[in-house]
């Protein structure tokens, strides 16, 4: 089941190089293959949801020692439940771009900005710590931005991109700032241990209340509620 966990946000990001190299040969082979792809991942979203049964949550951690970098991913019931949500929207999202898109330019261009945001989605779920979790973050409101400016030759479609980057920038903030408050007081951006620690009030109450604030204003910043609806 952890192999799944690791499988479900990986495999749409993976996937990106080969669109690429597939939208060079045939538009029509590139096209289904963003559909298999986000439809295993759906596959094993579904897997995730069905098999997960424990009462609390699992860990797994990835070392790359070249670059030291520390991979982290955290399972749990919504985790799991939002896996299969997301990867399953995903693919009608997907297969529906198929006819829709049918004709347009810069194809390869969209099925791998959508791989990624697909794969970026997947991975804030997963997270294990807050440093992952703020990348995968990024990745969202990047290829988001990039996606909503698809249509570069479109002078209001380059605003409407330029805008979504801008306004995400104050969530993103506010989120960057959550995980430095919880670095500074627990020295660590393991998800499980900040759990545990407000769980057993080792955080006293007033940087637990800062620490839901930032993070509430970080989501409502990337979802464009108030008070950056307004502003929008």
């Amino acid at each position: 089941m952890i192999y799944a966990a690791w499988l479900v946000w990986s495999l749409p990001i993976v996937s990106v190089p080969f669109v690429v190299a597939l939208g060079a040969i045939s538009g029509r082979i590139r096209n289904w293959f963003a559909v298999v792809v986000t439809a295993l991942t759906a596959v094993i979203g579904f897997y995730l949801a069905l098999t997960f049964s424990s009462t609390s949550s699992e860990n797994s951690i990835l070392l790359i020692p070249p670059f030291g970098i520390r991979l982290q991913i955290e399972v749990d019931g919504l985790s799991a439940l939002l896996s299969a949500f997301i990867s399953f929207l995903s693919f009608l999202i997907v297969l529906y771009s198929v006819g829709y898109m049918k004709g347009e330019k810069g194809q390869t261009r969209y099925y791998s900005l959508i791989l990624l945001f697909i794969g970026s989605m997947l991975g804030l779920v997963m997270a294990g710590n807050l440093v992952q979790l703020y990348f995968f973050w990024e990745m969202v409101g990047i290829c988001s931005a990039f996606l909503i400016a698809f249509y570069s030759d479109k002078p209001e479609a380059r605003r409407a991109g330029l805008k979504a980057f801008v306004v995400t920038r104050f969530g993103d903030v506010a989120l960057l700032l959550a995980v430095l408050v919880v670095l500074t007081t627990l020295g660590t951006t393991d998800i499980g241990s900040l759990t545990l620690a407000i769980g057993n009030h080792t955080i006293n109450t007033n940087t637990t209340e800062l620490i839901g604030v930032l993070v509430l204003v970080g989501a409502m910043g990337k979802s464009a509620g108030p008070p950056t609806r307004v502003a929008a």
